[in-house]
C-alpha cells in the first residue's frame, strides 16, 4: 500500500526521485523491478519478515496499473498468467516505467 501511494503521490507532482523498498528471500517485487521476472517461486519461505512472506505481492497489481498508463486490459491478462501460468515477463516499456520509480 506505501509503494502504490508512492507511485500516486509522485504521479500527482510530488518531488520523488526513486522509492526504496524492503524485500526478503521471497524477492519477487525485486525480481520485477530489476529483470521484469514476476514469476513466483515453488515455495514460499519463512523468514522473520512475516508481512513480506508473500508470492504475490497484494499491490502490485495497482503498481502496474500505474506503471502502464492505466491498461486495464494488460494488467487482467498479467494477473490472469499469474493465476494460471504462474507469472509473467514485464515487457521492457513498463519495466522502464517501474525501473524509474524504484
Amino acid at each position: 500500500g506505501n509503494v502504490t501511494a508512492g507511485m500516486v503521490a509522485k504521479q500527482m507532482g510530488l518531488a520523488i526521485r526513486k522509492m526504496l523498498c524492503g524485500t526478503n528471500v521471497n524477492d519477487i517485487f525485486h525480481r520485477a523491478i530489476s529483470k521484469g521476472d514476476f514469476k513466483r517461486h515453488p515455495e514460499m519461505k519463512r523468514t522473520l519478515s512475516e508481512a513480506i512472506n508473500i508470492q504475490v505481492p497484494y499491490n502490485f497489481e495497482r503498481i502496474l496499473f500505474l506503471a502502464s498508463g492505466g491498461d486495464t486490459a494488460r494488467v487482467r491478462d498479467w494477473m490472469a498468467k499469474v493465476e494460471g501460468e504462474g507469472g509473467f515477463e514485464v515487457d521492457d516499456k513498463t519495466l522502464s516505467e517501474l525501473q524509474g520509480v524504484f
